[in-house]
């Protein structure tokens, strides 16, 4: 176990201000609470070191930082600044606070630096308020200050994984919503099928999505040789997929409730809109990315730009979410590849994930539902990336 600090176990008693015993849930994926309703997707190698009647102090196995989440009354305080203010007054620490609107709540981010056992450490602290509004949920997570930056990026991508409630996991998360508030739409218009479209997308939102693919991208490669890759692929598609639905959903719903309006001549108008949807993407020119990630932003790769398989994927699969149909993503690491299932009642090519058969779309082919190459046919080959729901 690879600890930052040899944190006095007292230490975590100055955050025991409520006693009111909740439940939790850890798995490779989430951490959440069901009494408060929240939930953070965190990076593996986190593990609950202690625990009381409101909060969490997480250790990693490997990674050099440490986190405190906690869940007051919005009583004890007149807003989330406050409630960061007392945080960093517990620590002894310096504290900048920016005060936002996430998930139409009050929301405080904080920059902090504190001394703890002679060592300076950096922090990033959120605070906002929850659902019920007379609780205020926040985390603070910090490394040392000599640590290396990849190690407070991944604090920026902790705090940018809390879930707050249900939408929240199809909408930016906090960090990526202050750092890239929205501004200006601009309006694109293209033809598909002989029909003429127009969309709508914030100015923001290319260069958002692109920063939080970079971001993230970094911390994937962390994982690369370590037990946890797999949960890590897992994480880093989970997060564009997240940030990518919320910007695209209103800009492209009109666009998707045509082609499914279309549908309803066919008896399975759910088959019908899919069919057309990954036309829509495989006609569309195919390339790879310059950036590091080779991962096309989620807004450009709807727009046309040159796009890999998995971004095109990605895409296919919230575009189909939009009409409620059931989506997933499949990679393959020996096919170096990625493709789109769907549930859908046609016969074909399909992998079963959790009881259910998803009919598989290749998006760099133009081939229908269904088809796959047959060099590339061995299901057990594809690894299922478990999207939100």
């Amino acid at each position: 176990m690879c600890k930052l600090f040899n944190l006095n176990k007292r230490f975590f008693i100055l955050f025991v201000l409520i006693q009111i015993f909740f439940c939790f849930s850890v798995s490779a994926e989430y951490l959440s609470s069901e009494e408060f309703g929240y939930t953070i997707d965190l990076p593996d190698g986190f593990y609950v070191a202690e625990s009381n009647s409101t909060g969490y102090f997480l250790e990693s196995e490997f990674i050099p930082i440490e986190i405190i989440i906690n869940v007051y009354e919005s009583s004890r305080f007149s807003s989330s600044k406050e409630c960061l203010e007392f945080c960093s007054d517990k620590l002894q620490g310096n504290i900048e606070i920016e005060n936002f609107t996430w998930r139409n709540r009050q929301t405080s981010l904080g920059s902090m630096s504190f001394y703890f056992n002679n060592i300076l450490c950096d922090a990033w602290a959120l605070a906002v308020q929850l659902p019920d509004k007379n609780k205020i949920f926040s985390l603070i997570a910090y490394t040392a200050h000599e640590s290396e930056e990849i190690f407070k990026q991944m604090i920026l991508s902790i705090l940018d994984s809390v879930c707050i409630d249900r939408g929240s996991f199809f909408e930016a998360g906090a960090i990526t919503t202050f750092a890239f508030p929205q501004g200006e739409k601009e309006i694109h218009q293209f033809n598909f099928d002989g029909k003429s479209y127009q969309v709508s997308f914030d100015k923001s939102d290319v260069e958002a999505n692109t920063y939080l693919v970079e971001r993230e991208y970094q911390i994937l490669e962390m994982y690369a040789q370590t037990d946890y890759w797999l949960s890590a692929w897992n994480r880093y598609y989970r997060f564009i997929y997240r940030d990518g639905y919320g910007r695209i959903k209103k800009s492209c719903f009109g666009f998707c409730s045509n082609l499914y309006m279309d549908g309803y001549k066919n008896e399975n108008p759910n088959l019908a809109y899919a069919q057309k949807i990954l036309q829509f993407v495989q006609e569309k020119e195919y390339g790879r990315s310059k950036e590091s990630t080779d991962f096309t932003d989620l807004c450009s790769t709807f727009l046309g730009k040159k796009s890999d398989c998995d971004s095109r994927s990605l895409l296919v699969a919230i575009l189909l979410k939009q009409m409620n149909i059931n989506s997933t993503l499949f990679v393959s690491t020996e096919y170096s590849h990625a493709i789109v299932g769907a549930e859908l009642n046609k016969s074909g090519a399909k992998i079963q994930v959790a009881g259910i058969d998803y009919l598989l779309g290749e998006t760099t082919a133009k081939v229908d539902f269904g088809l796959i190459a047959a060099n590339l046919n061995d299901t057990s080959k594809w690894i299922n990336i478990q999207l939100p729901e």
